[in-house]
């Protein structure tokens, strides 16, 4: 399999070009540094390499297929050795994804987009607890309303 690979990436690999398609980077071809082991699932301080957005975009594409047992074959290019490396980063997302899901120290990533009155409501409690970050006091709220529905029910 290394031999369909090259080099396979097990510590920080930045490159002046893309891992999978060898593609240089320039002004118009930005490097993304994928986390071998994805952030959202443990790898905030695993290693990265370099890619191209194409590529970046297409793992990330090709993990979610292998996870939910679907074909992925119509997302690969047909050129073997670089399909070869996407399927490799792919599954170790993947794999990555099935050996936190039921962690429950695992941090969630949530993407909130506030309207300017919800936006408004943060930036007065933020006035109100001025040490407790933004996600913090989002959290204080969710914590807020499932004691309030939860936790003192009879």
């Amino acid at each position: 399999m290394s031999d369909v690979l090259g080099d396979v990436p097990t510590a920080h690999t930045f490159l002046p070009h893309c891992w999978v398609c060898a593609t240089k980077f320039n002004a118009n071809l930005v490097e993304e540094r994928h986390h071998i082991i994805p952030r959202a699932y443990g790898g905030e301080d695993g290693p990265q390499v370099s890619l191209c957005s194409d590529h970046h975009t297409q793992l990330h594409e090709v993990g979610k297929r292998i996870y939910s047992g679907k074909p992925f074959t119509d997302l690969l290019s047909g050129k073997p050795d670089q399909d070869a490396k996407v399927v490799y980063l792919g599954t170790i997302a993947c794999n990555a994804r099935i050996a936190t899901e039921k962690d429950p120290n695992k941090l969630q990533m949530v993407v909130v987009k506030l309207d300017g009155p919800h936006k408004q409501m943060l930036l007065d409690l933020k006035k109100v607890y001025p040490k407790k970050s933004q996600p913090s006091l989002l959290a204080l709220a969710l914590e807020a309303l499932h004691a309030r529905h939860f936790i003192n029910r009879p």
